[in-house]
């Protein structure tokens, strides 16, 4: 009796899921169709363009996006087709591919679950937007969920392959990179398989991704701060205290900035990194500002210790909770970058779009209380979805450290589609049985 009430009660959750995920890819198509005629403007959109046009990039950016600009804007000369609608198709093609890819070969689904998780993925708006952004981070999702399949095929060739790529698309990819290798080395270790080889490609293939950026970049071209760990502590402890802390800071600081002007700066959480930092750096060399960087990141950090802490808590509680930490993102002091980008997600459908995001957050908040029962109703050991934590847990923690700058969902994809990973994983896995 009760083997029939587990069985009757997991077959609705699953039949809740394809009916709940089923509306959403819908909404997800009609969104894609009133957006699809249309350019989200992004300030990296226009930076990436000018950068197709004189391909000057500077250690922040991969020179690989840049190219594929340059190639789509060369064709519209040609075609008249505007140049993002093909790039869209390509984003939005590699998405479901690799989605689908994943499903099979990561998570064991059944072939028409694998694809069905693949539309239920890529339709999550806060996914699906950026697929439709002349932005890298939607490659850099799909190139992740590529790289992490072919870890699960032993690829030896084309895995090396997709990290020099991931790597030419955003150099902080080499960080996420180098975690994944890692966890899967270390797996190939207790596997007693190929372990010497495969170490040599990763390190190949990490030295060649990072030499051809090198190769395409001129550090401080683009008027940004240098990239230096005292750099990003500076940005990430000294943002909200840059003028309240005025009187702490070394006699440089203060002439190159009067407190009006320090006032000013903190305005915008990211003028640490596009004026405070390049000006600090014009008046006093490189060398010099970097130690400034260092020596008020210490100061800010031994004077406002409990404010820092606390601040980097909201920050990573935040991330790590994408979508959900939504619900209260705004309140409390915390910053978020939320209502830019959604008014970016609603420009051309705001009726769709508000009912379209509403019901997507409610529908993931159902289906993880669902997910977390049913693994409990069938004592689930196996966790497929847990594979692609580290590369989330390393962009949550490279988006919260690396800058003091707003939460921004739009650099956390990996986080979002984790919990869509898990959420989806977790019905079906418990209904096959798993």
């Amino acid at each position: 009796m009760e083997m029939k009430w587990k069985e009757s009660l997991l077959k609705l959750n699953r039949n809740v899921l394809y009916g709940v995920t089923l509306i959403q890819i819908v909404m997800g198509a009609l969104w894609v169709f009133f957006q699809f005629p249309h350019l989200q403007e992004w300030q990296s959109t226009f930076e990436y363009l000018e950068i197709s046009e004189n391909f000057v990039l500077d250690e922040y950016t991969g020179f690989l996006y840049p190219a594929f600009l340059r190639l789509f804007t060369e064709a519209q000369k040609w075609t008249g087709v505007p140049f993002y609608m093909p790039l869209y198709l390509l984003q939005l093609a590699a998405a479901v591919v690799t989605a689908g890819l994943f499903g099979k070969g990561v998570l064991k689904l059944q072939k028409e679950q694998a694809w069905w998780f693949a539309g239920y993925f890529v339709s999550f708006p806060l996914l699906l937007q950026f697929h439709l952004s002349i932005r890298p981070e939607s490659l850099t999702l799909s190139g992740t969920m590529l790289l992490t399949w072919l870890f699960s095929k032993r690829s030896v060739i084309a895995a090396p392959f997709a990290t020099m790529l991931l790597i030419w698309l955003m150099p902080e990819n080499a960080v996420i990179c180098t975690v994944m290798w890692t966890v899967y080395l270390f797996l190939q270790i207790k596997a007693g398989k190929g372990f010497c080889l495969r170490l040599a490609v990763f390190v190949t293939a990490l030295l060649t991704g990072l030499f051809m950026n090198g190769l395409t970049q001129t550090p401080g071209s683009r008027g940004r701060i240098q990239k230096t760990f005292w750099a990003a502590a500076f940005q990430r402890v000294v943002t909200d205290y840059f003028s309240r802390s005025y009187a702490m800071w070394d006699d440089e600081v203060r002439t190159t900035f009067t407190i009006e002007e320090a006032m000013e700066q903190a305005k915008r959480t990211d003028n640490m990194m596009y004026s405070a930092g390049p000006m600090l750096e014009a008046d006093w060399g490189k060398q010099r500002a970097n130690e400034l960087y260092r020596q008020m990141a210490l100061d800010c950090l031994r004077v406002r210790t409990r404010d820092v802490v606390y601040r980097i808590r909201d920050d990573l509680l935040d991330s790590a909770l994408m979508p959900y930490s939504l619900l209260w993102q705004g309140s409390g002091g915390r910053k978020s970058q939320t209502g830019w980008n959604y008014a970016k997600f609603r420009e051309n459908s705001p009726g769709l779009s508000r009912f379209y995001i509403e019901y997507a957050g409610l529908a993931s908040a159902v289906l993880l209380v669902t997910g977390i029962a049913a693994g409990f109703l069938v004592k689930s050991r196996r966790r497929r979805f847990l594979i692609f934590l580290p590369p989330a847990v390393t962009q949550c923690l490279l988006h919260v450290l690396k800058d003091g700058n707003a939460v921004d969902y739009g650099g956390l994809l990996m986080v979002t589609g984790f919990w869509c990973i898990m959420v989806f994983y977790s019905i079906i896995a418990a209904r096959n049985g798993e």
